[in-house]
């Protein structure tokens, strides 16, 4: 090997070594990426408000509209039926007091004038006998010295039996006349109170027998329904009393909402079911919102205060009646559930069944234990869930 060529190698060997030495310290001396692994996100619940209240108690049930009273017209005299209430079809209001049905009155008018001429004849008999009496008393006194007669004598003689007979003729003329002016008076057919016709049976023109059926009709000013509930909440509910008024009752009707009394409780359960029956009241007016016969409704019962409970929704129910809750220092907890009353989807839970500063879970807590750390966020139960506001770990409202 040439010297040329030694010295090409030497230098060659001392670059490369530059190279190397400038790679190593870049290399070296190159800040260094620090990854870390992120922590695992914490859990997100949903809670709701568990201070204790006073809570107002509605008892949902249904049933059945009803007319409070339900008659057939038939009036109590037979005859043509002169008139008709124009309103008197099915489906008709008729007011309070107005003529529902006039019969024919001529034939009843004549029998009170026949009446009226045999009162008159009684009384007149009744003055010649009291007239005959004062003959008799004179004649009988002019043979008081003559003549010695007994007692039932004596009255005979003086025409007692027959003033008798003639005043009871009078009372019997006057009992005729009287039941006369009753007939009269039947001929006309009122109720006291507001109506609905439910059927027509006959029409104006038509010859009636005495109480033949004419029609039927329901009570419109008041209206019934029977609400089944289970009998350990009859305690619950006030019954009309004298001027104690009953508990307050909410229809749900297909034309509005409609408010009732309880009035009534049955004295017996139903058969099947073996619900208490209650009997509500409910006022009616002669409007376009009007409750149906027969209509299938809803109802409310108001049934006082249920006094420092805590309200939840039905699905805060867990694991044979247990809740989950978030403690006051953000951890999942699981308290025993002590429901003091079923609503519907609603629960009402003891006071001591929380502690001081747990917040009801009310959404699903798959995957999480009892201890684990969650954010939570409270939620209005009755506004469909939604936010009100979200609260991170380990804080407080």
């Amino acid at each position: 090997m040439t010297s040329t060529n030694l010295a090409r190698l030497t230098l060659l060997g001392v670059v490369a070594l530059g190279f190397g030495l400038v790679a190593w310290h870049l290399y070296s001396t190159a800040p260094k990426s620090e990854r870390e692994r992120p922590e695992p996100p914490t859990p997100l619940v949903d809670v709701i408000d568990s201070t204790p209240r006073d809570h107002p108690l509605q008892l949902r049930a249904s049933g059945t509209i009803t007319s409070a009273q339900e008659l057939d017209i038939r009036p109590q005299v037979g005859g043509r039926l002169l008139r008709l209430h124009p309103d008197f079809e099915p489906g008709g209001w008729i007011a309070a007091g107005e003529t529902l049905v006039v019969v024919d009155p001529e034939e009843y008018q004549l029998a009170v004038s026949a009446a009226e001429a045999d009162v008159a004849k009684a009384r007149a008999s009744i003055v010649l006998e009291q007239g005959r009496r004062v003959v008799a008393r004179e004649e009988l006194d002019s043979l008081q010295d003559s003549v010695r007669i007994d007692a039932a004598s004596q009255a005979l003689a003086l025409r007692k039996p027959q003033l008798r007979q003639v005043q009871a003729d009078l009372a019997a003329a006057e009992n005729r006349l009287q039941r006369a002016r009753l007939d009269l008076q039947r001929t006309e057919l009122q109720l006291p109170f507001d109506i609905i016709v439910l059927e027509r049976s006959r029409v104006g023109g038509e010859v009636v027998a005495e109480r033949e059926l004419v029609g039927r009709v329901a009570r419109a000013d008041e209206y019934w329904l029977e609400l089944r509930v289970r009998p350990e909440v009859l305690p619950r509910i006030a019954v009309r009393s004298g001027d104690r008024a009953g508990s307050t009752v909410h229809v749900f009707g297909q034309l509005g909402v409609f408010r009732g009394e309880v009035v009534r409780v049955r004295a017996d359960l139903a058969s099947g079911s073996r619900l208490a029956g209650v009997i509500v009241a409910i006022p009616m007016g002669q409007t376009d919102e009007r409750l149906l016969l027969g209509n299938y409704v809803e109802a409310e019962i108001d049934a006082g205060l249920m006094p420092q409970l805590v309200r939840t929704p039905r699905r805060a129910l867990r694991d044979n009646r247990r809740v989950w809750v978030v403690d006051r220092n953000g951890r999942l907890r699981i308290r025993d559930a002590e429901v003091a009353w079923e609503s519907g989807q609603q629960l009402f839970l003891k006071q001591d069944t929380l502690l001081d500063g747990d917040k009801l879970v009310v959404s699903r807590i798959d995957g999480l234990v009892a201890g684990a750390e969650v954010r939570h966020r409270r939620v209005d139960p009755d506004n469909g869930g939604a936010l009100i506001t979200e609260t991170a770990a380990k804080a407080d409202d």
